[in-house]
């Protein structure tokens, strides 16, 4: 990835897995950032707060953007808004993320 110049990946962030912790900070490490997707409305992978909590602690300096749910479907205006609406509260209170942009879906 080095090699082609890749500067940012794009990936979908889960509470809980430590390897994909491990690999995003790896790949930080040599100069590309994440642009991670953060959940969406009744997954598993961890609430707004939970996915903000994770790149605040343990990814420091290894995402460049936090993204909401992407190609939500289901009762999507309602429980879209609300998810987002919370990453972008998490993000923005929370001091090691609040320069991260967040973009929506």
């Amino acid at each position: 990835m080095k090699a082609m110049e890749v500067r940012w990946i794009r990936t979908g962030l889960v509470t809980g897995n430590p390897g994909q912790v491990n690999w995003i900070n790896q790949l930080a490490a040599n100069g590309i950032t994440a642009d991670t997707v953060m959940g969406f409305p009744g997954q598993l992978a961890g609430t707004p707060e939970e996915l903000v909590a994770l790149v605040a602690t343990k990814l420091r300096g290894s995402v460049s953007m936090m993204e909401g749910a992407n190609e939500w479907d289901y009762n999507w205006v309602t429980q879209l808004r609300r998810h987002q609406t919370r990453l972008y509260h998490a993000a923005k209170a929370t001091p090691a993320t609040k320069a991260i942009p967040v973009v929506g879906p």
